[in-house]
């Protein structure tokens, strides 16, 4: 097991540490999945031959309940504008939240590229379509 090289060591402190234990109650010991040290090397050549045991938990919620749902809408996209304008770390393009990257690619394959436009996996050809179907694929 993995679990002794720190694999599934929390990030964010004390309250990234609970909230991490509460995630990992909620979708492992609940759902009778492995969770902490019974948890199997995770992506190694023998994990990957046996049957796993993960264990999901969803939770549902309808901001509606709690007021007005475009309202709630609004500050969860001045939330994301503002994570979005922080400062990047060194070595990092720009900070991004949740769903930026498959919003990316949605709008990247939305329309065929021109010949010799570069492709989401980087690799240009004189043609570009074939490429460009296989990468629609993915």
């Amino acid at each position: 097991s993995r679990i002794k090289e720190g694999i599934l060591n929390p990030i964010g402190g004390h309250k990234g540490y609970a909230l991490s234990l509460v995630v990992g109650l909620l979708a492992a010991t609940l759902s009778g999945a492995q969770m902490g040290v019974d948890v199997e090397g995770m992506g190694d050549a023998e994990y990957q031959k046996t049957p796993v045991n993960n264990g999901h938990f969803i939770i549902v919620v309808d901001p509606a309940r709690f007021g007005d749902a475009l309202d709630f809408g609004q500050r969860v996209d001045a939330v994301s504008t503002t994570m979005r304008s922080a400062a990047p770390m060194a070595g990092v393009d720009a900070v991004r939240v949740p769903g930026d990257g498959s919003s990316r690619m949605n709008r990247i394959r939305a329309s065929p590229p021109s010949c010799g436009d570069t492709l989401p996996s980087g690799r240009r050809g004189p043609t570009g379509w074939p490429r460009w179907r296989s990468a629609r694929r993915r």
